[in-house]
């Protein structure tokens, strides 16, 4: 994600944490305690380099990044039918 991305969705209330390289979750010790949606935060660990991650911490809203396009569109039908609030996504790279 970059910044643009990652500032609208910390404005809606959504927190990141730094992680490593390629990790799904952060790696960081009491990572909970440092998630944050703090823009000037936000910025300034990209302009360090570190890779950020969306993580969900005392009842905040999380994502889940799946990869499989019928999984999805599977999550998708239950939201419909249970009426159960999910954002699903699907990116470019997930259409294949």
């Amino acid at each position: 994600m970059n910044l643009n991305t990652i500032a609208k969705l910390a404005e809606q209330g959504f927190l990141f944490s730094p992680t490593s390289m390629g990790m799904t979750r952060s790696d960081r010790i009491a990572w909970q305690d440092i998630a944050t949606n703090d823009p000037s935060a936000l910025r300034q660990w990209i302009a360090e380099g570190l890779n950020l991650v969306s993580v969900a911490k005392r009842g905040h809203g999380f994502f889940i990044d799946i990869d499989d396009i019928a999984s999805a569109k599977a999550i998708d039908i239950y939201q419909s039918q249970s009426g159960r609030p999910l954002l699903v996504h699907f990116s470019k790279e997930s259409l294949g």
